[in-house]
């Protein structure tokens, strides 16, 4: 993208990398200081930390029975992340995530995460593409693809139920289902603003 907008890497030096699964073969984290030629400003910038990570896929599952937008409910999953600075601790996210698998579908990689993190299956044939952006372009390069699935006021009830502790086996992951209206988003500090902002990019006008 930004050899396409005309400017020019000149130097990167990795100062850190992470890595996870069986004998850490998997690159999830990376931190890359860069010196990059400007064009439209003719000048280098080179104070900039990149911290990337492989893309992810997120799912807006909502009531598409509900009266009105704002009385929507949401499906999200509530789980520990340590840099969250909610009051309980948690982070209130979108069932998604990333895969590690080469030239895998995002809408496979979506449907997929709906089962690990809330237990529900569902087709992946059935995820409306929203759209692809990135969540934090002042920190990071990775994007979502966010799908949007409706749901029965039935299906939302079950999901609304179940308590139950979800997330990929033999991991730390452990997800439990929230689910929300859009007025209950708006007014609280639960979620973050790129999940807002999916959520409401997602739900039919």
């Amino acid at each position: 993208a930004q050899r396409g907008a005309g400017n020019r890497l000149d130097s990167a030096e990795i100062r850190w990398v992470h890595r996870v699964g069986p004998d850490k073969r998997w690159l999830i984290f990376w931190a890359l200081l860069v010196d990059v030629y400007v064009a439209g400003e003719d000048r280098n910038k080179s104070n900039e930390l990149l911290i990337g990570r492989p893309d992810v896929a997120a799912v807006v599952m909502y009531d598409a029975e509900a009266p009105s937008r704002g009385e929507t409910r949401v499906a999200l999953v509530r789980e520990f992340r340590s840099p969250a600075r909610t009051p309980d601790g948690f982070v209130y996210e979108l069932p998604g995530g990333s895969s590690f698998v080469p030239g895998e579908a995002m809408r496979a990689v979506a449907a997929e995460e709906v089962h690990e993190e809330v237990g529900l299956r569902v087709d992946a044939a059935a995820l409306r593409p929203v759209g692809q952006r990135q969540l934090g372009a002042t920190l990071s390069p990775h994007t979502a693809s966010v799908f949007a699935l409706g749901l029965t006021a039935a299906q939302m009830d079950a999901l609304a139920a179940d308590t139950s502790v979800h997330g990929e086996a033999n991991s730390s992951e452990r997800t439990v289902n929230a689910v929300r209206t859009v007025d209950a988003l708006l007014a609280g500090g639960e979620v973050d603003w790129s999940t807002l902002g999916m959520v409401l990019q997602a739900l039919p006008r």
